[in-house]
């Protein structure tokens, strides 16, 4: 840990997000959102593993605009690689100390509770 992952804001880098939604019976909504770069790998750092090859983050590319809309009305929101989680601490729903790397790559959840 000891690392905080802040706004990439000003980048100029192009946004390449996979997103999966998963819609539960209940009426939750979660988004798997994860940077194309790192969707389909493995990554390990001592007992820690991140997954992201399964079909939990298997969605597709979505433009950036589309996943803004998402965000407020998941109930939870699951974010792996450097630009999903960077839109996370952006956004407000994730704070950077609460980031969690494994192997480099970060990782945040957030569940989203609304009125």
């Amino acid at each position: 840990m000891g690392k905080k992952m802040e706004p990439q804001k000003g980048e100029g880098l192009p946004i390449n997000l996979i997103l999966n939604v998963h819609r539960r019976g209940d009426g939750t909504v979660l988004l798997a959102i994860c940077d194309k770069d790192v969707h389909g790998k493995t990554f390990r750092e001592g007992k820690l593993k991140l997954d992201l090859s399964g079909s939990f983050y298997n969605g597709e590319e979505t433009p950036l605009t589309r996943i803004k809309e998402l965000m407020p009305v998941a109930t939870h929101l699951n974010l792996a690689g450097k630009q999903a989680v960077s839109l996370g601490v952006e956004s407000d729903y994730i704070q950077g100390e609460h980031v969690l790397f494994i192997d480099g790559i970060p990782y945040a959840e957030c569940v989203n509770f609304r009125e």
